[in-house]
């Protein structure tokens, strides 16, 4: 064979071969600088530290001025003991107090008390009261000082002379309720589909938002607590941060803070 076909027949199929590591070399390139939004979801954006998510409780209610009843107005009196719920911890101090109503009048006001060991806080109330108001409910009012905030959840017992109600059990104020700032408040469990782009963590955040207002938040695996206004039509959507991506994924669909909605799934 002649020397020039020789060469011919080496060059060609070098020329392909260099072609095709180009090709690969751009591709693979284009993979590295790619960003997660481009990748995963048109609604993901990437963070350099969790979110700082938080409802805000703070409110304009006065501080009220309740006081004790006069013992000597009534026949007997009862014990109530309250625990506060953990999350109004950081909220809590020593200005706040705990009242029990019987409709309007007030029967028994308590300052709170915080249990060295686990810094847990309790209300201890002697509440007063006759015997033929035994089966009418009373009304729990919370004040909390550092939020300006009053709390009141009506449907409580009814009074019981010389029983102590709460002494071996722990009746909570749970956080949020009867709050005269947001008066609906949903507890929805959050599904995340098992094709999520992430995995799922305890470190991971679930957040209720009206427009950029937090009205409640969760990690997954937890009822997510949402909160609204009262006779407004509010709607809300969620955004959920991945510890394992490292960013924020926003859920666009918008729904009726209202009780029309009993789960959410979450689609990414």
């Amino acid at each position: 064979m002649h020397p020039i076909m020789k060469t011919k027949r080496f060059i060609i199929p070098l020329t392909i071969f260099m072609s095709l590591l180009c090709l690969w070399a751009c591709s693979d390139d284009d993979d590295n600088n790619s960003t997660p939004s481009e990748v995963d979801n048109a609604n993901f954006i990437a963070t350099s530290a969790p979110p700082n998510w938080q409802v805000d409780w703070t409110w304009n209610d006065p501080v009220p001025d309740w006081q004790n009843p006069d013992p000597a107005l009534y026949e007997s009196q009862m014990y109530v003991v309250l625990r506060l719920d953990d999350r109004y911890l950081p909220y809590s101090s020593d200005d706040d107090r705990i009242a029990l109503f019987k409709n309007d009048e007030c029967r028994g006001v308590a300052k709170r008390s915080v249990n060295g060991f686990d810094s847990s806080v309790r209300f201890f109330i002697m509440v007063w009261g006759d015997n033929s108001q035994m089966e009418q409910r009373m009304t729990i009012k919370y004040y909390c000082a550092k939020l300006n905030h009053i709390f009141t959840i009506p449907g409580f017992h009814g009074f019981d002379p010389d029983v102590v109600v709460g002494d071996t059990w722990d009746i909570f104020v749970l956080f949020g309720e009867g709050s005269s700032k947001y008066c609906v408040y949903r507890d929805l469990p959050v599904v995340i589909p098992d094709d999520a782009p992430f995995t799922p963590s305890p470190n991971d955040l679930i957040g209720a938002f009206v427009g950029e207002e937090c009205r409640g938040l969760s990690h997954p695996g937890e009822l997510l607590d949402v909160c609204g206004l009262i006779d407004v039509d509010e709607t809300f959507y969620l955004r959920y941060y991945s510890s394992e991506r490292a960013g924020v994924y926003t859920v666009t669909k918008e729904l009726p803070l209202n009780y029309s909605v009993k789960e959410i799934t979450l689609s990414f």
